[in-house]
């Protein structure tokens, strides 16, 4: 039996800030997608958005911050490592690098400092062996989140050299610098 697709119903009126920043950046809406559930033209999303004062998609300063630990993560420990967030930006990806004989003792996630899980999906991990693997990682930060990539080394006999490298772009006013 065929389900019928998931259907929006249109809501009128103009949202408010909260939710249309909700629905722009950390659900990654375009402006017709938004447009859609309330009825209107992508051309009044986007008038909303500038009259908030909400950071239209644009410019961007991109960045990539490294997670390595020196001598590797020694067998049968979690090591956190971290890094604040210097501005409010996008993550577009992440690239893991298990070396080989990690076979699969190595798991690795990515949380904040108020433990939100962001990658791979809330109680998961990622456990590797002898590859680099990137994967499609979008999600919006605030300024000033301590982004966390968490290793934890299963392998009760040796330390494992595991990389995670994340990419992420500055959010900017358009036009601006």
């Amino acid at each position: 039996m065929a389900t019928e697709p998931l259907r929006v119903k249109a809501r009128l009126g103009k949202p408010e800030k909260k939710e249309l920043f909700d629905l722009y950046w950390r659900q990654l809406l375009n402006e017709a997608q938004i447009a859609d559930m309330f009825n209107v033209e992508p051309e009044t999303v986007l008038s909303w958005i500038i009259r908030e004062d909400i950071p239209l998609k644009g410019y961007y300063e991109s960045l990539q911050l490294s997670y390595f630990l020196s001598g590797g993560i020694l067998a049968s420990t979690r090591t956190t490592l971290q890094h604040v967030i210097p501005f409010d930006c996008v993550s577009t990806e992440i690239v893991l690098h298990f070396p080989s004989g990690c076979n699969g003792l190595v798991q690795v996630y990515v949380t904040d400092d108020k433990g939100f899980l962001y990658f791979p999906t809330k109680g998961s991990y990622v456990a590797l062996d002898n590859v680099t693997q990137s994967f499609q990682f979008v999600t919006f930060f605030p300024t000033g989140t301590k982004l966390r990539v968490v290793i934890t080394n299963t392998d009760s006999a040796f330390s494992h050299d595991v990389q995670a490298i994340i990419s992420i772009s500055r959010l900017s006013v358009q036009g601006v610098a």
